[in-house]
């Protein structure tokens, strides 16, 4: 995570990438307590998703393709990124269809290959029962309408994560059309990290360090801004809201399950909010390098 954060933070402000990465790192903290805690293999998965972001920035394909093939190895949620990726960006497909095929013959090195077969039968059945996690409390986009008032059933969750991948998918397309191809990597990296931890079916609270390090980093970057004083203290108190869980049990039974769905909801229209390129405070971020050249 934390290489994944300084090679991110070089590309967003050059000049002044040691302080954004300081700024960035601290600000991710909160929220990554708990999850190092207990073992979470979010962790990992946010991490190779960064890297992946960052190698998507420089045009090294083949290593994006090895990231993101490494965070489904850590958390099956990981797809979301691999078919954006897939969708919008050419040059990774046939490495990511190789990625597959790889990812999908390399258990059955084992010695007994019907102990594969049996394992895989076992993950489908896993993932068929986690897409119907019941009435158990989760922190996710569903609990937080709940909070509101407003339920939508379980069979209606499919339909409702189907229309949200496709509007995830039209927005970082015209992203990567209306802010180039750095802002756009940026983009469809931090929207995924939105869609996985609100419309996965059992998002717990930890399942929110996927998302810290990109409020983390946006907040970073706005406090090296002129102008965005604003943004850098929202974003700040957004990064500071993701670790609720770790400023004792009174102030997370308090903000448990509503305030991480909020702050990933606020993010998400943070982003996805029109700003006009050249004529902003944000000019000068996220620059797209032209001495980056095309690599396999």
């Amino acid at each position: 995570v934390a290489v994944g954060l300084r090679r991110l933070a070089r590309h967003a402000l050059p000049s002044q990438q040691g302080a954004v990465f300081a700024w960035a790192s601290v600000l991710s903290l909160f929220c990554a307590f708990s999850a190092t805690n207990t073992g979470q293999t979010n962790l990992h998965l946010v991490g190779f998703m960064l890297q992946a972001c960052a190698d998507v920035i420089e045009k090294r394909w083949r290593r994006a393709a090895v990231w993101l093939w490494l965070g489904m190895l850590a958390k099956p949620i990981a797809l979301v990124l691999i078919l954006l990726c897939a969708a919008l960006k050419r040059e990774l497909r046939w490495k990511l269809l190789v990625g597959a095929v790889v990812f999908a013959v390399l258990p059955f090195v084992h010695w007994d290959p019907a102990y594969a077969s049996e394992q895989y039968g076992l993950a489908f059945q896993k993932l068929e029962r986690a897409g119907q996690p019941g009435e158990k409390l989760y922190v996710n986009l569903y609990w937080l309408l709940r909070t509101v008032g407003l339920q939508i059933p379980e069979s209606l969750r499919m339909p409702v994560a189907a229309v949200f991948a496709l509007a995830t998918l039209a927005a970082c397309w015209l992203g990567f059309r209306r802010r180039g191809a750095v802002r756009g990597a940026w983009l469809m990296t931090a929207l995924a990290a939105c869609y996985m931890v609100l419309l996965s079916p059992r998002t717990e609270t930890n399942t929110y360090v996927i998302l810290a390090p990109f409020v983390a980093l946006s907040a970073a970057v706005a406090l090296f801004l002129p102008g965005r004083r604003a943004a850098f203290f929202s974003l700040a108190a957004g990064a500071l809201a993701l670790g609720s869980d770790n400023y004792g049990r009174g102030f997370h039974a308090l903000t448990q399950p509503w305030l991480k769905p909020l702050v990933a909801v606020l993010y998400a229209a943070w982003l996805l909010w029109p700003r006009r390129a050249a004529a902003s405070a944000e000019a000068g971020a996220w620059p797209d390098p032209s001495r980056v050249a095309d690599t396999a």
